[in-house]
Formats: C-alpha cells, sequence, structure tokens
C-alpha cells in the first residue's frame, strides 16, 4: 500500500470513508466521515484498510462548533465560582450552568456550558430524562 498521510481519505474493508489523521508504523488514527458514527476517532490497523484516495482534506475537529470554530479558540475565559460555571466566549457572549444538589465538579461545569451553548437549554431535558435516579433501564 502507498504511504498513507494525515488528510487521505481511505475505505476500511467495512466498506466505511474514514480521513487519516495520524500515521504509525501499523496503524494510523482516523475520523470516519458517514453514517451513525460520523466524526468519531478510531485507530485502525493499517491491514483493516482496503483501498484509499489520494486527496488531501480538512480533517473534522471533534472539539469545533457547527460553525467549524474550535472551542479551544472559541473560549475567552471560564470563571468557576461554585455553584456556577461561567463561559465567557470570544463572540462576547456567555452562558452559566449551576448544579444543584450534587458537588460542583469544574469537568462537568465546563462540558455543560459547552453543551447548552451549543444545544440550548433543553439539553437538560435530555440529561434528566436518561440519568434521572429513579431510572432503572435507559
Amino acid at each position: 500500500m502507498e504511504e498513507l498521510k494525515p488528510g487521505d481519505i481511505a475505505i476500511t474493508i467495512q466498506g466505511t470513508k474514514v480521513a487519516i489523521v495520524c500515521v504509525g508504523v501499523d496503524w494510523c488514527k482516523a475520523v470516519i466521515l458517514e453514517g451513525i458514527n460520523k466524526g468519531m476517532e478510531v485507530e485502525i490497523k493499517r491491514d483493516r484498510l482496503a483501498r484509499f484516495e489520494k486527496k488531501q482534506i480538512a480533517i473534522p475537529n471533534p472539539f469545533a462548533d457547527r460553525t467549524g470554530n474550535s472551542y479551544l479558540l472559541c473560549i475567552e475565559r471560564v470563571i468557576f465560582n461554585p455553584p456556577a460555571t461561567i463561559v465567557l466566549w470570544k463572540d462576547g457572549t456567555k452562558t452559566v450552568v449551576k448544579v444543584h444538589n450534587e458537588e460542583f465538579d469544574k469537568e462537568k461545569g465546563l462540558a455543560m456550558a459547552i453543551l447548552r451553548s451549543e444545544y440550548g437549554a433543553g439539553i437538560r431535558k435530555l440529561f434528566r430524562k436518561w440519568c434521572a435516579d429513579d431510572k432503572d433501564e435507559n
């Protein structure tokens, strides 16, 4: 097989189209480009690739918002002020999330603020539905 480079498009032996992110000796990291797992980063043994197209593409960024801007670049400042996490965005907006009846967690607060910024306040309904204490089966 020819030399793979980051940005090349490959087809796995199962027929899944992926974009190569980085290449090792007998494996590569890739991002799935289509289907239900689109955007998921996977490690693939090189012998599991059936063929590839010598075409360079922009590699999807799993840390980007819907416009393609990286969250790492969009955040101006994060303020942890228990029970609140406040994210100030470079576009001048802010997102505030608070914990209720649980221990404050910086990582969870930042994650929830990013989700709320991207999907709106309705994201709470999703978490309440699937993470409620009285749910045994989802």
